[in-house]
């Protein structure tokens, strides 16, 4: 069965399931493999969904929210996914020739395996993303961002640990004076677990309650509040983040997705990644 119109199956599907949420709508139509070709779902909020093996060939994404979204397998040829937030995501072994990923965000997000024949890249951000053994034969990869981008498996540790210490390394060399908080997002947990709060609608509430870029700020210390000072605190929270693990999180994500992604990066300090 081929579907043109994403309307069209979400009404097909509400007939036994008219409870459910559109997301919860789109994971059953892929899970029964209807085929979305040339589905318009621009800006669509689609974080997390399971859309492994989608058949989205020709879909419209642009700018939809495809954070942590799996979509391993996935049928994305020639799907636009321009400016789409796809941070995170499986995309690993998915078609995605001839797709315009044009200004994409595909920080952290696996490409292993994927198929990338003739995509547009061009302006995405593929920080500490893994393409190993992607095939990206005449693909558009002008001015794409490949800080830490890395060949090695996504979920191997050492990929983790040798694409977020080049880029921590390579920042404090060029930002010596921004302060570096050792262990920074297992502190931050600790923090919140003894006491303390996370509270992502303000920076800083009262000395034990911030929100993530706060707690950064607060745990650097005098020199924390000096930068803050003279700059704003997301510019310091996202420099002191830099200095002390090499990457930049998203300090407006929820509350509960904050605390999520602090305590997976706190969890990883035994495998020796920058904290």
């Amino acid at each position: 069965m081929r579907i043109t119109r994403w309307d069209t199956a979400a009404e097909i599907i509400k007939q036994t399931r008219i409870s459910q949420s559109e997301v919860e709508l789109l994971e059953e139509a892929v899970a029964k493999q209807v085929d979305l070709s040339h589905a318009n779902l621009p800006g669509y909020p689609l974080s997390g969904a399971n859309l492994n093996r989608a058949r989205l060939a020709d879909a419209c994404l642009s700018g939809a929210d495809l954070d942590h979204a799996r979509l391993a397998g996935a049928n994305l040829a020639g799907a636009v996914l321009s400016r789409a937030d796809l941070s995170r995501a499986d995309l690993s072994g998915a078609n995605l020739s001839g797709a315009d990923l044009a200004g994409a965000i595909l920080v952290g997000a696996d490409l292993s395996g994927a198929e990338l024949i003739g995509a547009n890249l061009a302006g995405a951000d593929l920080s500490y993303s893994s393409v190993a053994s992607a095939n990206r034969s005449g693909a558009d990869l002008s001015n794409v961002r490949l800080l830490g981008c890395c060949e090695l498996p996504l979920s191997s540790p050492q990929f983790i640990q040798s694409s977020l210490r080049r880029a921590m390394l390579d920042y404090r060399a060029r930002h010596p004076n921004v302060p570096i908080v050792d262990d920074l997002d297992r502190r931050i947990l600790d923090s919140i677990t003894s006491g303390g709060a996370l509270d992502m609608d303000a920076w800083h509430t009262c000395d034990t309650t911030h929100c993530r870029a706060g707690w950064a700020i607060h745990l650097a210390g005098n020199r924390g509040y000096a930068l803050e000072n003279s700059t704003d605190a997301a510019e310091a929270g996202a420099a002191i983040y830099l200095a002390s693990t090499g990457r930049l999180p998203n300090f407006f994500a929820s509350h509960d997705r904050a605390l999520q992604d602090i305590a997976a990066w706190a969890a990883l300090a035994a495998w020796g990644v920058p904290q």
